[in-house]
């Protein structure tokens, strides 16, 4: 068990608390395995180089059995320990999410998403409390899942129909949207058994746990055959359809033409790897996508609501950035262009995150003896990485605890890795563009239309940790600014 016995029920609070009490650097024996904990941005710079080449800290875990079981050591990208078919899979996904086709349509599927969002909206009446976060999750869950596999789950759809008496919105029917919007409701439940079956020991699994192990594997395979549909079916898609038709450019097309003669996104690395993916291979990486993109991009909109109910400076700063960008008038489609107008949303984003990133912790291991932290550690020593304790270190950060956009205003404020919300260098998040272009697409339909208001603005900010930090709090009130 290790020091699990001593767990309080929310790793990631538990990490926090243990940093302030033992430092930027900290053992926590997780079963048998031993972790370093690292909290501070120097600390971690190796871990963040850009290249590849001579970087001994590409791979995340040691083998772990849990991890094994789920099957996520020889495909996709998070965990996988065969650094050739990481290195292709990261090019492939790199390639797909920067594709300007892609990145258009992105802000395309948001705007028309939120649009959907305020008619339901409106449905509720004047003094209804929106739950944001909820809301968000579902929005940002459409478009991802919209733009990764062409399919329209049309969770916002569902949760109006479920979480609200009176008249129901209608599913188109031509659609087969319910399995594929199966596909969010699982995430959360995805992101459970990553920590259980990393963390908890093979002999408590499969025996005083084993319900559990059972209930999480059951879900897994579910999840498993989904995607093997979906991916199966539009392969059989791109086979029928004449080559002199273009293909749709959502991710899951990308994927299957990749390196072959019908690719998209051109040659995604060097020769000696360039090889179309198998099935199993897209599925992997699909669904590391979809669950790497909805609740970290999502949770962020909740925390944000939250920060201008308590900053009113900082909201007026927002919102007459928005109407200067944008004259008045966010009903006109909005452009890559705009999004790099709104340099103080982006602050205030930034500032969100680092008082609270909705990705908190990642993994390393040195494939090699190395100096971390004036001390040797000896090859195959498995460390942690605390983005929250980073991002809010008092040795990087002046008022560290502090909402302060104006921070982020200037690059020269900010210490290298001292802000690693979405990581940094070849283990860095490829979908932060994606991530930031959504959330100022948000803010300016937002704060460019309404008048939004914290329930209770002198409350604290509430979240869980469950592989990300989702926000608990953003609940509000909105009114019409012309209404």
């Amino acid at each position: 068990m290790g020091n699990l016995y001593q767990f309080p029920g929310d790793f990631g609070k538990w990490v926090n608390q243990l940093q302030e009490t033992y430092g930027d650097i900290f053992e926590l024996y997780i079963g048998r395995e031993r972790n370093i904990w690292l909290n501070r941005g120097d600390i971690v710079e190796k871990m963040m180089m850009n290249s590849t080449r001579n970087n001994i800290y590409l791979l995340r875990m040691n083998p772990n059995d849990g991890l094994d079981e789920m099957d996520l050591t020889t495909k996709g990208l998070a965990f996988n320990r065969n650094l050739d078919n990481w290195e292709l899979y990261r090019s492939v996904l790199n390639k797909s999410l920067v594709a300007p086709e892609f990145q258009k349509e992105t802000l395309n599927l948001v705007q028309k998403t939120f649009e959907e969002m305020e008619g339901y909206w409106r449905k509720l009446g004047p003094n209804a409390i929106i739950d944001i976060p909820q809301w968000n999750l579902n929005l940002v869950g459409d478009v991802i899942i919209k733009l990764t596999t062409g399919r329209s789950p049309y969770s916002l759809t569902t949760y109006f129909n479920e979480a609200y008496k009176g008249e129901k919105a209608p599913y188109p029917r031509s659609t087969p949207w319910e399995e594929t919007a199966k596909i969010l409701k699982c995430l959360e439940t995805y992101f459970t058994a990553v920590q259980y079956f990393l963390f908890m020991p093979s002999v408590f699994r499969h025996s005083l746990f084993y319900p559990m192990t059972w209930s999480l594997l059951k879900s897994i395979n579910w999840k498993q055959e989904k995607l093997k549909e979906i991916v199966k079916d539009r392969r059989q898609e791109i086979a029928i359809t004449d080559d002199s038709e273009p293909l749709r450019a959502d991710v899951l097309t990308m994927f299957i033409t990749a390196n072959t003669g019908r690719s998209i996104i051109g040659k995604t690395t060097r020769d000696d790897q360039a090889r179309p993916l198998r099935d199993d291979e897209v599925e992997a990486i699909l669904w590391e996508t979809i669950g790497g993109s909805i609740d970290v991009t999502a949770h962020v909109l909740g925390y944000i609501v939250e920060h201008m109910s308590r900053n009113p400076g900082a909201k007026a700063k927002v919102i007459a950035e928005i109407d200067s960008v944008f004259n008045g008038n966010t009903e006109r489609a909005i452009t890559l262009e705009d999004l790099e107008k709104l340099n103080y949303c982006e602050a205030v984003i930034n500032e969100t995150l680092r008082l609270i990133p909705t990705g908190p912790l990642s993994f390393r291991i040195n494939g090699e003896e190395d100096v971390i932290g004036g001390r040797v550690w000896k090859k195959g020593t498995q460390f942690a990485l605390n983005y929250h304790g980073i991002t809010t270190n008092k040795s990087d950060w002046t008022d560290a605890k502090e909402f302060q956009p104006e921070r982020f205003l200037s690059s020269a404020a900010v210490k290298k890795n001292a802000f690693l919300p979405f990581g940094a260098g070849a283990r860095g998040c490829p979908g932060k563009k994606i991530a930031y272009d959504i959330l100022k697409t948000e803010m300016a339909l937002l704060y460019g239309k309404y008048e939004v208001d914290s329930i209770d603005p002198t409350a604290e900010i509430k979240y869980h940790f469950n592989v990300v930090n989702a926000c608990d709090s953003g609940k509000v009130y909105i009114r019409e600014r012309n209404g």
